[in-house]
């Protein structure tokens, strides 16, 4: 990877107010050990009622990679998805939740595996030891549903995923659907090597 190749980091965010400016600090170190200087935090504050959007602009303030995209309402997470996507500049794309129960310390090798030539990277959870009985039973209930209808594999799967430059500009221009399941079409895309 050239020096100068940027890496992006979308966190969709709604009413993440107590928890954001520790997500994004620990997020830009874990960046600045990859990648060096060459990395966006993209923050879309999707239409939150706290003041979650405010602590991104004085997080931005302080550092310009730092950047905030504010919903003029709550659209939900696949479109705020949508538009971190439609707005990085990234050669890879990482998505991320904003309460970190996805660890950003497996970016590393999210990017080991795109550098060596992955498109599409998806992280899945292990287990779900930390999730109630309710939690894992609509989880298992959800996931066999779209697996089922959709025929694609969406089991333990998470929205925390890397996407090449590539796949992002299919994802943002070349899809017609306009209410979109962002697990579901990265998986059906087919373009993943790991």
């Amino acid at each position: 990877m050239k020096p100068s190749t940027v890496i992006s980091v979308i966190i969709p965010a709604h009413n993440e107010s107590q928890g954001i400016e520790v997500a994004v600090k620990q997020i830009a170190e874990i960046l600045t050990e990859c990648v060096d200087n060459a990395w966006e935090i993209i923050v879309v504050d999707d239409g939150s009622s706290d003041d979650t959007y405010q602590k991104v602009c004085t997080l931005s303030q302080v550092d310009a990679r730092i950047k905030g995209i504010a919903l003029s309402r709550n659209f939900g997470k696949e479109n705020a998805l949508l538009a971190g996507l439609d707005y990085a500049t990234g050669a890879a794309v990482i998505t991320l939740d904003a309460d970190l129960q996805y660890p950003p310390s497996f970016i590393p090798e999210m990017l080991d595996k795109w550098r060596a030539g992955a498109k599409i990277v998806h992280a899945v959870k292990r287990s779900r030891a930390k999730d109630s009985a309710w939690q894992k039973f609509t989880a298992y209930c959800i996931n066999h549903l779209i697996s089922g209808l959709g025929g694609i594999n969406v089991k333990n799967s998470s929205d925390f995923k890397l996407l090449d430059r590539e796949i992002v500009d299919i994802f943002t221009h070349q899809l017609p659907e306009k209410q979109r399941f962002f697990r579901g079409l990265t998986s059906w895309l087919g373009l993943h090597l790991f």
